[in-house]
């Protein structure tokens, strides 16, 4: 049996494309476009635990920052979701509206 890495094994558990970027780089995170028009919704989702810098403090490498960075700028849709498995809280990007469930 050969050594197969974690990241690998969990893409082939949930079919991954191995032309998919997330198999080229360190990490799980990536992005879904969902829907269309005004009900078009963006998953991100990060991986904090590939790239964590307890020198540093900090969560996410320099590749997913920028990474995030440019996929919270891009595509930009009416509902934006990011997911992790820790709790975050980014003030730069933080935006809170008012909904009116009535």
């Amino acid at each position: 049996m050969t050594f197969q890495p974690p990241q690998d094994i969990f893409l082939d558990f949930l079919d991954e494309p191995e032309s998919s970027p997330r198999r080229n780089r360190r990490g799980l995170y990536g992005s879904y476009l969902l829907g269309t028009g005004e009900k078009r919704v963006k998953v991100i989702l990060i991986d904090p635990r590939s790239q964590l810098d307890k020198e540093r403090q900090a969560v996410l490498g320099a590749e997913q920052w920028a990474w995030l960075d440019t996929e919270l700028r891009t595509d930009p849709t009416p509902f934006t979701i990011l997911g992790t498995g820790i709790i975050i809280h980014i003030k730069r990007y933080f935006i809170l509206n008012t909904v009116s469930l009535n």
